[in-house]
């Protein structure tokens, strides 16, 4: 029987070992494609999300309504959070009536086409199967800090698309030393949620009727433009996985 101490050494590892590992040629993972993978969403928590019931299977311990948190490793961000917008796609969310699951993503020239106006701020439904498709702002992010986390996909729905329609003219007026328009991932913002109230109930958004909790912080560094170009790299991959997500949830509709 291997002694404590020994069973201790070998979970430490060895430096030698991890030296060959970079070497080695072979990584296990060459037969995944990106749709091998989940896709991770920066969502905020609601106080209906399985995340912060403590009855519920999903419950993550710390959590609260109002913090960011990724759908992938559950890790809990706070109410504010640093981020780098690389890129911004809007695009219709397709849903069975009555929340009954998610169907496909769709473009806006498609979105459009299929569908009429709802009765919800924000949807539409499909002219043909009578779903709803939710018009969905979509921001591919770093984690300001924690960019080797790699990209995540914020959704901004319902009231949400009013922010990220600051969020967008904010960043679209910046303009580079030069005077150039700089690019959208060419800086860092913070975005912190607040709680909004009306009559059909209360829920956390990055921003209120009266302002949008949106900071433009500063310039991206040279290191954090190398993870933004590697993102821009392999965004078509991205997307091609994110279409066979699950990671959408219904938004409120409000």
């Amino acid at each position: 029987m291997a002694k404590e101490k020994d069973v201790v050494k070998k979970k430490t590892g060895d430096v030698a070992v991890f030296n060959q590992m970079e070497e080695f040629e072979t990584t296990g993972f060459e037969g995944a494609d990106y749709e091998s993978y989940a896709t991770p969403f920066l969502r905020i928590l609601q106080q209906n999300s399985p995340q912060v019931l403590e009855d519920s299977e999903n419950y993550i311990q710390g959590s609260k309504p109002g913090l960011f948190f990724n759908n992938v490793t559950n890790k809990i961000y706070g109410k504010s959070i640093g981020v780098i917008p690389v890129r911004f796609e809007r695009m219709f969310v397709e849903w069975k009536p009555n929340r009954e699951g998610f169907v496909a993503l769709h473009d806006v020239e498609e979105g459009l086409k299929i569908s009429d106006p709802g009765k919800v701020f924000g949807s539409r439904i499909h002219t043909e199967t009578e779903n709803v498709l939710q018009d969905t702002h979509t921001f591919y992010v770093l984690i300001a800090g924690s960019e080797e986390e790699g990209p995540l996909v914020l959704p901004l729905t319902s009231t949400g698309i009013r922010h990220s329609r600051k969020w967008l003219s904010m960043a679209r007026m910046l303009r580079l030393p030069n005077r150039s328009p700089a690019p959208l991932y060419s800086s860092i913002y913070n975005i912190t949620t607040v709680l909004n109230e009306n009559d059909q109930g209360r829920w956390y958004q990055v921003g209120d009727k009266s302002k949008t909790t949106i900071e433009r912080l500063d310039w991206i560094t040279e290191e954090q433009f190398g993870y933004v170009k590697q993102v821009i790299k392999m965004f078509d991959k991205i997307k091609e996985g994110m279409s066979q997500s699950a990671g959408f949830e219904r938004g409120a509709p409000y």
